[in-house]
């Protein structure tokens, strides 16, 4: 069953060809182009990969808006999937991302706005393996979908060509793939070297080398040692905006500037990684989702809950550390957060950043106070 979970990773970048229901026997074909190239003469690479999803006791389509900022009321879901119909799926091209036994999946799944069963076992479900399978969606505008699968069963089948493919041989074209794409760039990196001094040569490795061996020059700053502003990470002016959806977004906001990692992962958990990791492991992994800024939150500029899904937009100032060219610098940011209920709680499950002096949040008519403290 371990071996399994190197699924997803061998179909990084591949999207979805098609699907096949067979109900007689409650078989899914699913058909994925993927990164892949021969390792022998017997190879089909150039064929799509067949997971073969066996003995399915669940199996539906599923759908929430693109974007979590968006109210799932706000989208005539019943008008738009009508009934469960797989037609539009045969022979689709969609870049696709698959989860195996993935407990973010699973939440996806239990907090999707609209469903549509396909199938459903009489008896209740005792599957060994749980699947989803989510498309990219094309946009995510306020009227955009995202669309999925979610199917149990107790067996998946890899094949090519018709063929079974093991998991060593697949991971082995996967390899050879990444292996050819980094001799492309290596080749296209020697042909311009012909035409150019020795200098530019030097720089164009870098540029165009999928692999470059050499040690990455230490930046001036760490964010693990650098120390943030000493100001409240989290202080509203009145709101009626409830205190538990407010509380991860506190917590994570706090924990950042303290660097009290346990409470920014309780805040925004990642549900599928490793249990126990170190702090060290910790602030790294979170520190550079920050990317040597920190958030001080002083404002909700709106909110919403429907069911187990909301959204918060906070207005604050972001503060980034300095860099070898450039000063710290204080600028104005709007963070909009998508929520779920998780385990009784409120928790993070999205975010996307703005900044009005770069047009992309809005700004507010009139100065506010809080941010005089940053001049």
């Amino acid at each position: 069953m371990d071996e399994l979970q190197s699924i997803p990773d061998l179909l990084h970048d591949a999207s979805l060809q098609g699907l096949q229901w067979q109900s007689q026997d409650r078989t899914l074909r699913v058909f994925f182009d993927c990164m892949r190239s021969a390792v022998d003469d017997s190879d089909a690479a150039d064929t799509p990969v067949e997971l073969r999803l066996v003995n399915v006791t669940q199996f539906a389509f599923y759908y929430s808006p693109a974007s979590d900022s968006v109210r799932p009321s706000e989208i005539d879901f019943e008008a738009r999937f009508a009934s469960p119909d797989l037609a539009p799926w045969d022979g689709r091209s969609s870049e696709a991302y698959l989860s195996l036994n993935s407990q973010f999946a699973e939440i996806e799944w239990e907090t999707a706005a609209h469903r549509l069963w396909i199938y459903r076992a009489e008896e209740e479900a005792s599957s060994l393996l749980q699947v989803a399978i989510s498309l990219a969606p094309v946009n995510y505008g306020d009227d955009a979908i995202k669309e999925s699968i979610f199917v149990t069963c107790d067996a998946i089948e890899p094949l090519s060509g018709g063929k079974p493919l093991s998991l060593e041989k697949w991971n082995a074209q996967f390899e050879a793939w990444w292996e050819g794409w980094s001799e492309h760039w290596e080749e296209k990196s020697e042909g311009d070297f012909d035409d150019e001094s020795e200098d530019d040569e030097d720089e164009d490795d870098n540029q165009f080398s999928y692999e470059d061996s050499s040690e990455e020059e230490p930046s001036v700053l760490d964010p693990l040692d650098y120390v943030p502003p000493d100001k409240p990470a989290f202080q509203l002016a009145e709101t009626d905006a409830p205190a538990e959806l407010l509380k991860p977004i506190e917590d994570y906001h706090t924990g950042m500037v303290v660097r009290d990692w346990r409470l920014v992962r309780d805040a925004c958990p990642r549900l599928d990684d490793e249990d126990e990791l170190s702090e060290e492991e910790l602030a790294e992994s979170y520190l550079d989702d920050g990317r040597g800024s920190w958030s001080y939150i002083r404002r909700v500029d709106s909110w919403w809950q429907e069911g187990r899904r909301a959204c918060v937009v906070v207005r604050g100032m972001e503060h980034s550390m300095p860099d070898e060219d450039e000063p710290p610098e204080n600028r104005e940011t709007v963070i909009t957060y998508g929520l779920r209920q998780f385990e009784g709680r409120w928790i993070i499950w999205s975010s996307t950043q703005g900044w009005p002096d770069f047009g992309s949040a809005p700004e507010i008519y009139e100065e506010p106070e809080w941010k005089k403290e940053w001049e």
